[in-house]
């Protein structure tokens, strides 16, 4: 009697045992091939996460927001090449810029939002004769090839060197505007300040005087002001805007009486007095100062009145930034 058949008959003993082992060789090496695979595809997932991260993500990073609007790592690169940092600053010098030059992109983007509420704007004629006028003058060389050369030193695009002259084609007509809307008569006041680099001087200062000392005779042996120091400290009338970080303490002073030391530029501090309030005529000293401090003063203004929002920067957006604005030194 035939208990199996070779062909489409019952299997024998050892066959389904061959048959077994095979299956299981096949099915652990079918587990390997998808591991592997699975390996594979997360490491080109990782991979293109950071690719994604440096190219997408990081690029639209915002370091601040004003009013709502980011200020973001690609304007920050952007900022920096425009201001010569691939060939004048070290990596180190970079780093320690990055949040003065935020700060600065803040203002920048005030102006903006300030222009616009104004109706002023930058026309693409306008920075076409920026452009050319810059770039004359030198023999040798023609404006194209210059100004060529100079993008090409810089690292941007034309469109972005463009829209770095527009914005300060921006501030100065800002700064104009402000200029023409400012009154012939203002309100004034009649200072005397003491200019020192010390807080501790400042303080020491500031007792003697509230002891009686005369204000003129330290602002002649203290004062670091070359104009106003050998004179006794008096700077005379100014009008509002004239000197901006003085302004609120000044126009808010009691008269003859000396302020708390002031932070000014430069790290100085300021003792100030004020002898005398009155709408006046604006003399030349007073508008020049007030012409030449008029954005820096509606900016200070402005500031207060907006929502700045500033964050810290991420130690993968530096070195981003680094990588793309001084290559050559990492």
């Amino acid at each position: 009697m035939q208990l199996w058949k070779r062909k489409g008959g019952v299997s024998s003993p050892a066959s389904r045992r061959r048959q077994g082992r095979q299956d299981s060789k096949w099915g652990g090496e079918r587990v390997i091939l998808l591991l592997g695979l699975i390996a594979i595809l997360a490491a080109l997932g990782l991979l293109g996460f950071a690719l994604y991260n440096r190219q997408i993500t990081i690029p639209r990073e915002p370091l601040a927001r004003v009013n709502g609007v980011p200020v973001t790592a690609r304007q920050l690169v952007q900022e920096l090449r425009w201001l010569g940092a691939a060939q004048s600053a070290t990596q180190e010098g970079i780093v320690n810029a990055l949040d003065s030059v935020v700060a600065s992109m803040q203002n920048e983007e005030l102006v903006n939002q300030e222009s616009q509420r104004l109706d002023l704007s930058v026309t693409e004629a306008e920075i076409d004769q920026y452009i050319q006028k810059a770039f004359q003058g030198e023999t040798g060389s023609t404006v194209e090839e210059r100004y060529r050369e100079r993008l090409r030193r810089l690292r941007l695009s034309e469109a972005e060197y463009r829209s770095q002259v527009k914005q300060v084609l921006l501030q100065s007509k800002l700064n104009e505007y402000l200029i023409v809307q400012f009154p012939k008569e203002a309100e004034q006041v009649y200072l005397h300040a003491i200019e020192v680099d010390r807080l501790d001087l400042a303080e020491e200062l500031r007792g003697r005087l509230a002891a009686g000392d005369d204000f003129a005779s330290l602002a002649k042996t203290y004062s670091l002001d070359p104009v106003s120091g050998p004179g006794g400290g008096e700077v005379g009338w100014r009008p509002q805007g004239a000197r901006p970080f003085l302004e609120e303490a000044a126009f808010g002073l009691a008269l003859n009486r000396v302020s708390d030391p002031i932070p000014g530029p430069q790290g100085r501090l300021f003792l100030i007095k004020v002898t005398a309030k009155e709408v006046r005529v604006v003399e030349e000293v007073g508008q020049k100062e007030r012409d030449d401090n008029a954005l820096s003063a509606l900016l200070g203004q402005t500031r207060k009145e907006s929502k700045i929002e500033s964050y810290s920067i991420k130690d993968e957006v530096i070195s981003w930034v680094l990588d793309r604005v001084n290559p050559g030194q990492r």
